[in-house]
């Protein structure tokens, strides 16, 4: 479930498992309870950055047979609050719920798709060669010598996010045969543009995008 930031309500997003068999459902919630947050996550959409809260809610048919108990949540205050189903699941209950969250996809311009924060760490590790890591508005560039590749995300927040992690995670681990960079000059800006429309073949009308919604 997402919460409506109109609301302030949860309402359905999407299912992740269903199963007819009790057993096979716990299953599923218990593997669910154990996951590891993600490290890249999704945390606002659209230019008003609208914050996103989620939870995974653990729902049964109702029957006769069926304790109606109440499932609690607490709020930014610490207040508790009963929860509800919207009117689409009249016919269910909920038996229990945990916070959740929705892993953040990065557009890989190389391949022309949407992959995890887990693939890119692994193309960027493959590369050997001495290189540099810089961030321009919402894209993360990867250049060794003439060649480049291209990261691009949501907003220049999302950007700045990432960029901060992949350099966190690269070197932690003792990978150093790269350099990161952050330029925030004019200057530096240009001469990053100008390398890419000329060595590296973009558009700079996309390199100067900040948002890609």
């Amino acid at each position: 479930m997402i919460k409506d930031p109109k609301t302030k309500n949860f309402k359905r997003k999407k299912v992740l498992y269903s199963s007819s068999k009790m057993t096979t459902i716990h299953e599923y919630w218990r593997a669910c309870k154990a996951k590891k947050k993600p490290e890249y996550c999704a945390e606002n959409r659209g230019r008003a950055r609208t914050k996103l809260e989620f939870e995974l809610v653990l729902i049964y048919p109702k029957n006769r047979w069926a304790k109606d108990d109440k499932v609690y949540r607490q709020d930014e205050l610490g207040r508790n609050q009963e929860t509800y189903l919207d009117e689409k699941f009249v016919n269910y209950r909920i038996k229990d719920l945990i916070p959740w969250w929705e892993e953040e996809k990065i557009y890989d311009g190389q391949q022309g798709k949407h992959i995890f924060f887990n693939e890119m760490l692994d193309i960027i590790w493959n590369i050997k060669e001495p290189g540099t890591i810089f961030i321009l508005n919402n894209k993360i560039f990867v250049q060794v010598d003439n060649t480049f590749w291209v990261f691009q995300n949501k907003n220049i927040n999302d950007a700045l996010r990432l960029f901060i992690l992949l350099r966190t995670e690269i070197l932690s681990r003792g990978k150093t045969n790269f350099i990161f960079t952050r330029p925030v000059t004019k200057a530096n800006k240009k001469y990053l543009y100008d390398i890419l429309v000329n060595n590296g073949g973009f558009k700079r009308s996309e390199l100067l995008r900040h948002y890609s919604y």
